[in-house]
């Protein structure tokens, strides 16, 4: 069921995932037609050193760099805050820290963003302006101050949720992604490129 609310974002964002799709890897081409980049871009980008993923950053010329269906959400991500104004260097370091709070989701980082009743963001704002005393799971990156926050869909208006977040944040410019619908776009994405 996916419904919209005043927000604007899809809650509810239901996931036929195939697991076999986490085992695959996918070359430099693929990953970056699912991105929205072109090769030669992403490339560019592990060069420079602006992205470090795991395994072999470059493999040499004539090679194809493999990425696995996790390392291809999280360059979307990074592309999804960098082309909202957040410095891609910054938009790695955030990915970098909310990797670790991926990889602990109960069922694994496969199964993220599948929880029909649990809605995920991430709202990034820079760090001075952030509430004073209002906490949260905190995510500082250069300039800019990332909180990961996961609503119960069936308690919109918890205290720590996003609705109290943008009232706390008042007219703040923030970014505001919602990770289970940014995960699953992108999963859907590879999977059509492996049937």
């Amino acid at each position: 069921m996916n419904s919209k609310d005043e927000i604007g974002e899809i809650v509810g964002t239901e996931s036929a995932v195939t697991p076999s799709i986490h085992s695959r890897s996918f070359r430099t081409l693929d990953a970056a037609a699912v991105v929205g980049i072109s090769a030669g871009k992403l490339q560019n980008w592990l060069t420079r050193g602006a992205i470090q993923l795991e395994g072999t950053q470059n493999p040499g010329r004539g090679q194809s760099r493999d990425y696995s269906a996790y390392e291809v959400a999280r360059i979307a991500l990074m592309k999804k805050l960098s082309d909202c104004g957040v410095p891609l260097g910054t938009a790695f370091k955030i990915t970098s820290v909310l990797k670790e709070g991926w990889e602990r989701v109960v069922g694994g980082h496969e199964q993220y963003g599948t929880e029909p009743d649990l809605q995920s963001w991430i709202i990034v704002v820079q760090a001075n302006d952030w509430p004073a005393g209002r906490k949260g799971s905190l995510v500082p990156a250069d300039a800019h101050i990332a909180v990961w926050l996961v609503d119960q869909i069936s308690k919109p208006d918890a205290d720590r949720g996003l609705r109290e977040t943008l009232l706390a944040l008042k007219d703040v410019p923030a970014v505001i992604v919602n990770m289970g619908r940014a995960l699953h776009d992108t999963i859907t994405k590879l999977e059509a490129i492996s049937s």
